[in-house]
């Protein structure tokens, strides 16, 4: 559903506290690798501190024998931090976070530390079941990446540096496989997937006149949700949804303006994660 929440039905409820589901300061660190601690700044995707930022730079994208992807490969670059400074490199990780020891190397590119080693890539494994980091090495054993798997079409990549202290920090996200849709006259559709769960997706539509009315419509199985949204400034529409504890499958999301329109199908639940 694309509106209020109606008592009774079964999915497709707004997710009104969208950050109650999603991970938020002082959240635990529950997977193997990194350090487990608390975060001590708010996440916010792309907040960072007045002078800070940090770039998510694709380096390569290694194709998989049936043509998709197999890997992705980044670069982080930051800037506004003390050359010398002792920082922490964050990962965003289902309910949790991944600590790692980091410092600036040169051109301001990120040094993530991992079993005494240094490196300056991340690597992310497409449609490979998420097992914990790993130090990625070359053929003669050298270390060349951190590596991380469990990414599938719509899974962000959210990663943060920041002091020790948390007083400066840089947040910023990256869609390895993004799950959209081009639509005729310009405009697209996206979804993003925000727990791990997989049923809360962010919708972001693209494209449209600003200030218009957007026509959007969701379907689910035999549920048919339709809403008006107004266009903003830059002529975009996003808004939260959120499925049923049982959902799985596939849902569509379609969206028509005066002069474009966009239809995206996209994965839910389960069926939304590598198996």
């Amino acid at each position: 559903m694309l509106g209020n929440p109606v008592a009774g039905e079964k999915s497709w409820l707004v997710a009104a506290a969208l950050g109650l589901l999603l991970g938020s300061a002082g959240a635990a660190l529950t997977e193997r690798g990194g350090t487990p601690s608390e975060l001590p700044f708010a996440w916010e995707e792309g907040s960072a501190s007045p002078g800070a930022a940090l770039a998510l730079e694709e380096t390569e994208r290694v194709p998989a024998r049936d043509g998709g992807v197999l890997l992705v490969k980044y670069k982080l670059k930051a800037t506004g931090f003390a050359p010398d400074a002792s920082l922490a490199f964050w990962v965003k990780r289902d309910r949790g976070y991944l600590q790692f020891p980091a410092k600036l190397g040169a051109d301001g590119v990120v040094e993530i530390k991992r079993e005494g080693d240094s490196v300056s890539l991340l690597t992310i494994a497409v449609h490979r079941r998420d097992e914990g980091p790993v130090l990625v090495r070359n053929r003669e054993g050298r270390p060349i990446s951190l590596g991380l798997a469990g990414f599938a079409e719509g899974i962000p990549l959210s990663v943060a540096v920041a002091t020790e202290d948390g007083k400066v920090h840089a947040q910023t996200k990256a869609l390895p496989l993004p799950n959209q849709a081009a639509g005729e006259g310009g405009c697209s559709a996206a979804a993003e997937i925000q727990t791990p769960t997989g049923l809360v997706f962010l919708i972001s539509l693209k494209g449209f006149q600003p200030g218009e009315d957007v026509q959007v419509e969701s379907r689910y199985r035999k549920e048919v949700m339709s809403k008006v949204h107004k266009a903003s400034d830059t002529g975009a529409v996003s808004f939260p949804v959120l499925f049923g504890d049982r959902d799985s499958g596939k849902a569509t999301i379609s969206a028509k303006g005066g002069s474009c329109s966009v239809k995206l199908e996209y994965k839910i639940g389960r069926d939304a994660f590598p198996r």
